[in-house]
């Protein structure tokens, strides 16, 4: 800071106590030294990392310490420190550093330092430590000392603490390296003293302030009262002025946290000038032209009335009243209004659209940037979007730039126009004089489309390995994922999500698809609500047009084959071998011995497709004779299948005891978790094989391309399926109608899912519950299956 005393408006500091102040030795012990490996090192502009220049937490304890060396012994105190340069031969043992105090028979002692969060967390606040626990200091002194010291610090007025209540500290309670393990250079000491942080030097406004040698000796000067507050010595008979000069509404540029005032712009290179009561110039003084901290202070001012005036190229002059106390830092924070001698105009703005070109996002923001800092409000307020858009307006570059944000996605294929009437001014109140307008085209897709979930409504999910799962039509940001997908249970209390689980599809995926797994088992019975929020979006921003809720309940699916009059179980891969498909990448088979099923290890099915349709993926069964010979013409076969979601059709390949060659349609896999997939057999003489399992794609999407699936069983069910005494068949009916695309069952239980088939046995249509939309199917006779909570029924209907 360049600076400039005119003497004779000063007084000297009253040594009155200087008799009884040379009684006490104060020892000082700037903290760290020689910018080694143990000294702090920020970097901020114009300085690159390990300039000795730049900011080094050394130099300003150095700084601090000389001047209250000072300022103690110009009151008559005797003063010794550790070091008085700042070299690495400096650096001293910590050990060292409190033996010299203690053989020096130091009345008190200070280790003067400033703290860093070592986060990015920034916070800015002075903090004590004494040797022993909090509240218990080894010595009661050290902690009496430092509460003094903490208050006097708090009251500088030139910085901004991010907390201003007391924090004083005992090492042992502070640190956690040991029993009774604190802070080094206390360990040793058995004199009175403490170590002060006086404040963040990471705190990076609090770091430009740190660069000035006036700042210092402000933290100096508090330290002096503090002393003289300790040892009961009079006060200075002269006073301080200090403070910021700031500009009155610019925000202060620069990407590191900013707390309160801080975040007010300072004016550099301001010409402070002090005039005393009869108006003559006592005192001038600059901010610092580098430094972006604004500060300015004048020293050792005679108690009284005094004025200020601050110039600035840059700014229109500012004036203040200020009083000056003896034993006191006045201090004042200067605002100067900026000079903007030209109108506002918009230099620049976004989105720029020539027709012809590609349609934009149509969550697209608009931006306007100017050649001043503007009036915000008058800015909002002239500015509007036909068609009428709702947003919300943000500001930037020291509110140079408006940003416009839609709240919802704009309308599709649509033209807006974007207005700024003229009028709308800039911080000095000059009025712009010329209207803005532009224009730009959407595209045709405003929302995130999810074309598959799972769980889905009303469902029956099994209770182990549980996962939702999401298929959409574009990839999704998964950031925030683990917050916008919730599970609740009928009790409203939530489920917990395994995170570390969570996948998410990558550019390297053929389609988008967000899963997350459930950290734990399901409860059997009990019915849970999952809810997607609105706010789940792709990577463009453009989120699902409005958020989701759906019940299901969970349930053990091994339940599902207790009706099956004989069974195949398995537990690995032996059974199936890979055969030729159709457009087929990939094929194999694995077991899975982790989500285990009953217990026990199962075989999975892992596919991929060329493209969306006309695929078919086969593997060939190995069945035992026994189970061959059991199964015969209008039985039912099913599989208890753990499904991949992919919509795509299980299908079995069977040959009958005359060499006959036919297939049923099981189901889709539009599910997962485990499920019986089932079918009756309506065709073919004699005993039945199953000679081939085999996937086939299903519809034309993009999520059908690939997956994998498992199996656990082969089950029969004998005359058709399950006939429970608890079902009464005259309990159980089927309604069709001419005029209505519906299918409804009806049963004295509940119905956990209806399937369709045709007379050949190729699977038509399923839904979860009672009701099956039937408007696309053939008109005909199908077969009905109907399962229920107590059993599986099955009836002819009419389609119309």
């Amino acid at each position: 800071m360049k600076r400039t005393i005119i003497a004779a408006a000063f007084a000297a500091a009253g040594l009155g106590a200087a008799a009884q102040a040379s009684n006490y030795l104060i020892f000082l012990n700037p903290g760290h030294g020689g910018h080694d490996s143990d000294d702090r090192n920020v970097v901020i502009a114009p300085y690159q990392q390990g300039d000795p220049n730049g900011y080094w937490e050394s130099n300003s304890n150095l700084t601090k310490a000389l001047w209250l060396r000072q300022m103690l012994e110009a009151k008559g105190y005797r003063v010794k420190m550790s070091r008085t340069t700042n070299t690495s031969a400096d650096d001293l043992k910590l050990s060292t550093i409190s033996t010299m105090a203690n053989q020096a028979g130091a009345d008190l002692f200070f280790s003067i330092h400033s703290n860093a969060t070592g986060t990015t967390n920034r916070a800015n606040f002075p903090l004590m430590l004494y040797r022993g626990w909090d509240n218990e200091a080894d010595n009661p002194a050290d902690r009496e000392v430092a509460l003094i010291l903490n208050r006097h610090l708090l009251e500088n007025g030139a910085t901004y603490w991010t907390d201003a209540r007391t924090n004083v500290r005992g090492d042992w309670s502070f640190y956690n390296w040991g029993y009774k393990v604190g802070l080094g250079v206390l360990s040793g000491l058995s004199v009175t003293g403490m170590l002060s942080e006086g404040s963040f030097h990471d705190y990076i406004p609090e770091t430009y302030r740190l660069m000035s040698d006036d700042y210092c000796r402000l933290e100096a000067w508090h330290f002096r009262r503090a002393v003289d507050e300790y040892f009961g010595q009079p006060g200075e008979t002269v006073g301080q002025i200090a403070g910021l000069v700031k500009d009155s509404r610019l925000p202060r540029s620069g990407d590191y946290i900013m707390h309160g005032d801080d975040k007010t712009a300072t004016v550099q290179s301001a010409t402070v000038e002090l005039y005393d009561a009869s108006g003559t110039l006592v005192g001038t003084t600059v901010t610092d032209p580098v430094h972006i901290n604004g500060l300015y202070a004048f020293r050792d001012v005679t108690p009284g009335s005094y004025h200020l005036k601050v110039t600035a190229s840059t700014h229109y002059p500012a004036e203040a009243d200020i009083v000056v106390k003896a034993d006191s830092i006045s201090y004042m924070t200067l605002r100067m209004d900026r000079i903007r001698d030209t109108a506002p105009e918009v230099t620049a703005y976004s989105p720029v659209y020539t027709q012809g070109d590609e349609p934009l996002l149509c969550n697209t923001p608009v931006s306007l940037t100017f050649n001043w800092d503007m009036d915000t409000k008058s800015v909002e307020q002239a500015f509007s979007i036909t068609p009428a858009v709702e947003g919300t307006f943000a500001w930037s570059n020291l509110n140079y730039t408006m940003t416009f944000t839609p709240s919802k996605p704009m309308e599709i294929n649509t033209l807006y126009t974007v207005r700024l009437a003229a009028g709308c001014r800039h911080a000095g109140g000059t009025p712009m004089d010329q209207p803005l307008e532009f224009s730009f085209l959407t595209t045709n897709r405003n929302f995130m489309e999810i074309t598959q979930m799972w769980p889905r409504a009303d469902v029956s999910v099994h209770y182990t390995d549980a996962a939702v799962e999401l298929r959409l039509d574009k990839f999704p940001d998964g950031s925030a994922l683990t917050s916008q997908i919730t599970c609740t249970d009928s009790k409203g209390q939530a489920v917990a999500f395994n995170k570390t689980g969570k996948k998410v599809s990558s550019t390297r995926s053929r389609y988008g698809f967000a899963r997350l797994p459930f950290s734990g088992e399901l409860m059997p019975g009990e019915t849970y609500t999952l809810r997607i929020d609105g706010s789940l979006a792709d990577r463009d921003g453009i989120t699902i047009k409005a958020p989701v809720s759906v019940t299901f309940t969970a349930c053990n699916a091994a339940t599902e084959m207790s009706g099956a009059t004989a069974a195949i179980n398995y537990t690995d891969a032996s059974a199936f071998t890979a055969a030729a498909g159709t457009a087929l990448l990939k094929q194999s088979t694995a077991v899975n011995t982790k989500a285990k099923f009953e217990g026990a290890a199962w075989p999975s099915f892992t596919y991929e497709f060329e493209g969306t349709s006309g695929g078919e993926a086969v593997w060939n069964v190995d069945v035992p004779a026994e189970f061959e010979a059991s199964v015969k013409y209008g039985s039912t076969l099913g599989m208890m299948v753990n499904g991949d979601l992919s919509g795509n059709i299980l299908r079995l390949r069977l040959c009958d005891s005359q060499g006959q060659k036919f297939e049923i349609d099981l189901g889709k896999l539009d599910f997962l978790g485990w499920h019986v997939l089932s079918s009756p057999v309506s065709q073919g003489d004699g005993n039945i094989t199953v000679e081939s399992i085999a996937v086939v794609q299903d519809g034309d999407r993009p999520d059908n391309v690939d997956g994998t699936f498992g199996i656990a069983a082969l089950l029969f069910y004998d005359n058709g399926g399950i006939s429970d005494p608890a079902v009464d068949p005259a309990g159980v009916s089927v309604t069709t109608h001419p005029e209505s695309d519906y299918l409804v069952a009806n049963a004295p239980c509940t119905i956990l899912r209806v399937e369709l088939t045709t007379a050949a046995g190729a699977a038509a249509a399923s839904a979860a519950g009672n009701v099956v939309n039937v408007s696309t199917l053939t008109p005909g006779i199908y077969i009905c299956r109907i399962v229920t909570a107590a059993g599986v029924t099955t009836r002819k209907v009419t389609v119309y």
